[in-house]
């Protein structure tokens, strides 16, 4: 709350400092190779709060058999991580129902000493005021929040702790719905890969459409017989490679004038693209550079910094696309492969291949010499028209959850502007 005098204080609330209401504690033991995943004492790292948990801890995920020279926690701390490399993780806090739980080095503690506070309200506060939070960091080689920092965070508090509870409650409850999407998309995430295990090494036979029964050996292991091997040099699929030359774009050269995209390799994520921070070349520029613009059809390859993201094109959303220097087109000049295949293909067997072939550089390459000599299974169109339906079903499902998953996280955004600003009153 960085406004305090323009803040509407509903009626029954009040300012509140931390200050006033909290001791706060770090420790300096149980360093990360002393965690185990069973043992006999379970324990947080302060890295599990930035990837594990949420702003309700209710499973320990990890132990171990350090129990010496520690800190222990009692129900209802506040757990916030205290130092990193990037600010944002820091404005992160959990709260704690365990006792004795052995809380690790970068740890900080936030504890109650006037039975005020129900807790994981305010570990919902302060994700609701991460701004406020990164004021109070500070900065070095690293940066870190310190207690004594933290002491100063300022908020909204519900003087009836039962109102305190029924607000932490709503928000509970929704984390417990994303929280439940979460599993179904791990599910149907591990549905996709053994799908691609069968489909990919028994096929659908098109005569009977169940899998083949006739196989033979091949480069590529054991495969059916209708099947054939073919490499991108040997194939019609050509590379189209950037070759820096005068009119390369610098960075005057982008404009906000929207008529020609030029990708880089930040804007392909997860087979489709980021449409954050897009820059744009003039119709002049794009005239003169002529070749390495995308049509219908093409299959974009990351090939430096994040190597073997995968986009394929198709004209729906700008006319005029070109990429950068750090990515190939793939394109197609006969209709061999179909693209939902080719991208569920190769994404499948990319580790294996790039385990073989990467350039030992500081930055991960994928060099196209090499990328020619690619191997890839070669089903009839009719076969894998089949296989990219059945694996489109199973993303359809992904996108189903994913998309569910982030319209509870707005409804939870909106929830918290509302609830723990007072704006909405509940009933408890």
């Amino acid at each position: 709350m960085s406004n305090i005098k323009d803040v509407v204080i509903p009626e029954g609330w009040k300012i509140e400092r931390l200050w006033n209401i909290a001791d706060f504690y770090k420790w300096k033991g149980l360093p990360k190779k002393d965690i185990i995943e069973w043992w006999r004492y379970k324990c947080i790292h302060y890295w599990e709060l930035f990837t594990n948990y949420k702003e309700v801890i209710k499973n320990i995920n990890n132990f171990t058999n350090n129990n010496k020279e520690t800190f222990l926690s009692k129900k209802n701390d506040v757990l916030m991580p205290t130092s990193d490399v990037t600010p944002n993780w820091l404005a992160t806090a959990s709260s704690l129902y365990e006792n004795n739980i052995i809380l690790g080095w970068d740890v900080l503690i936030i504890r109650n000493n006037k039975n005020n506070l129900y807790w994981s309200f305010l570990s919902y506060y302060i994700a609701h005021d991460k701004t406020q939070v990164m004021r109070l960091v500070k900065w070095s080689t690293v940066y870190h929040l310190y207690g004594s920092d933290m002491a100063r965070f300022t908020f909204l508090l519900p003087q009836s702790i039962q109102e305190q509870e029924k607000i932490a409650e709503i928000l509970s409850t929704v984390d417990e719905a994303i929280e439940k999407t979460d599993v179904l998309i791990e599910k149907y995430k591990k549905i996709k890969t053994w799908l691609m295990e069968d489909l990919f090494t028994k096929g659908i036979d098109v005569s009977t459409w169940k899998p083949h029964t006739k196989f033979k050996k091949s480069e590529l292991g054991r495969i059916p017989e209708s099947w054939g091997i073919d490499t991108i040099e040997n194939s019609w699929i050509k590379i189209e490679d950037w070759d820096r030359w005068n009119n390369y774009p610098s960075e005057g050269d982008f404009t906000s004038n929207w008529y020609c995209v030029f990708l880089n390799n930040k804007n392909i994520l997860n087979n489709n693209i980021l449409y954050k921070n897009i820059q744009f070349i003039s119709q002049q520029k794009d005239t003169l550079l002529r070749k390495w613009k995308l049509i219908d059809w093409d299959i974009v390859i990351t090939t430096r910094g994040t190597v073997w993201n995968i986009w394929y094109y198709n004209n729906e959303y700008f006319k005029n696309v070109r990429i950068n220097s750090w990515m190939v087109i793939l394109r197609n000049y006969k209709t061999i492969i179909i693209k939902d295949l080719f991208i569920n293909y190769w994404n499948h067997s990319f580790k294996s291949f790039y385990n073989v072939i990467q350039s030992w550089s500081a930055q991960p390459q994928l060099p196209i010499r090499d990328l020619y000599w690619f191997k890839f299974i070669l089903p009839s169109i009719q076969e894998q028209e089949k296989i990219a339906e059945i694996l489109i079903e199973a993303d359809k499902k992904i996108e189903q959850e994913e998309a569910y998953k982030e319209k509870l996280g707005k409804i939870k955004k909106w929830l918290m502007n509302d609830l723990l600003t007072g704006a909405v009153r509940v009933e408890y």
